[in-house]
C-alpha cells in the first residue's frame, strides 16, 4: 500500500503496513478520476514526517508503518 519507492526517497525501507493503516489512507482519499496520484499525494502528505523521523533516529532494518494517527515506523526484529 504505501509505496515503496517512497519511503526509500527518505532513506527507509518499509516491509509491512498495518490493517488499520490502510483502512485510515484508503478513508482519506478523494479520488476525482485522476488514478492512483491523489492516494501517493496523500500518503506523502500523511507519512512524509514518519518516514523523515525515521531516517533521522537512524531506525535500521525492514520497517513496520502503523497506526493511524499518530503514524509510526518501527523496525521489524
Amino acid at each position: 500500500m504505501t509505496t515503496p519507492w517512497l519511503a526509500e526517497e527518505y532513506g527507509v525501507r518499509v516491509e509491512r503496513v498495518s490493517p488499520e493503516l490502510i483502512v485510515t489512507l484508503l478513508t482519506l482519499c478523494k479520488s476525482d478520476g485522476f488514478g492512483a496520484r491523489p492516494l501517493e499525494f496523500l500518503i506523502d502528505d500523511k507519512l512524509g514526517g514518519t518516514f523523515s523521523q525515521a531516517a533521522l533516529a537512524k531506525v535500521r532494518g525492514p520497517l513496520e508503518v502503523k497506526g493511524g494517527p499518530p503514524f509510526e515506523c518501527v523496525a521489524i526484529p
